[in-house]
């Protein structure tokens, strides 16, 4: 028998079947129970996951924009050389590795206990800060680590984000890329993390983390937690009345960032 995959279950982006791993068990309100034994990767933006070809192609006219976006990222990342490509690959592993980490305190900012419908009109804005540091080259040490800090969380309107993304990036960013890099279909949970150091270009400082909700049960999304903030910070070892403390990622023999595995949650 197969040995169960570790990783937080990621799902087909059609059907919603998953892959069954360690974690199904513990997050119940997740799993739904239909597993499939492996999934495809979309060989274009190489970010969404299919279980089958023909789930691909039923999903095509919803994947067609958001796929030609990451596939133009990849092309940019290539032109702008490998410091930038390795500083946005980081980025992208440590909002990938804390996602787990942000459903909560998403359903708390967004005070979704008022209504669940308000995923469609509201943001978790997360923004953080990297930081750079080079170790002296050695096989152990690899080419250096980034750090990245925790700077602010809250929930914000749609109205807010459309301010601050439509446009930003040139004429192509409009209102409507907005709104489908959010959510790409309604009843998801939107969120964004905005890296402030400078060190990418717009709009590669910015990336989303849709998460469904259709797994939650009907009254998971009215917990609140008045404290929400300071649970979260410490979940991840940074602390209100600490702001030194950051959550950190060390670069491996070949300059990727490696980080701790998220926790269970929907998958994204």
């Amino acid at each position: 028998m197969a040995q169960m995959s570790a990783r937080r279950c990621e799902q087909c982006e059609n059907c919603f079947m998953h892959v069954e791993s360690v974690h199904c068990k513990e997050a119940t309100k997740n799993c739904n129970n239909r597993h499939t034994p492996s999934l495809l990767t979309c060989a274009r933006c190489k970010e969404v996951r299919y279980c089958s070809r023909e789930c691909q192609r039923a999903q095509w006219h919803e994947h067609k924009m958001p796929c030609q976006t990451q596939a133009t990222i990849i092309w940019t990342l290539k032109l702008l050389g490998p410091d930038i490509e390795q500083a946005f690959n980081s980025f992208v592993k440590f909002c990938k590795s804390i996602s787990g980490l942000l459903e909560k305190p998403a359903i708390s900012a967004l005070e979704l206990q008022k209504g669940r419908s308000r995923v469609n009109t509201n943001v978790f804005l997360l923004t953080i800060k990297g930081k750079e540091t080079r170790f002296p080259s050695s096989r152990k040490l690899g080419r250096g680590c980034y750090t990245f800090k925790i700077e602010s969380a809250q929930g914000v309107t749609m109205q807010e984000m459309h301010r601050l993304l439509d446009y930003r990036a040139g004429p192509l960013a409009t209102p409507d890329v907005t709104e489908r890099t959010m959510a790409h279909r309604p009843g998801l949970l939107r969120i964004f993390v905005l890296e402030t150091s400078g060190r990418l270009p717009i709009p590669l400082d910015g990336y989303t983390l849709p998460t469904d909700i259709s797994n939650w049960p009907s009254d998971y999304h009215k917990q609140y937690d008045p404290d929400w903030q300071k649970n979260f910070l410490e979940l991840i070892g940074q602390s209100l009345d600490d702001p030194n403390l950051q959550y950190e990622g060390v670069a491996d023999d070949v300059g990727a960032t490696s980080l701790p595995p998220a926790r269970p949650s929907s998958p994204v």
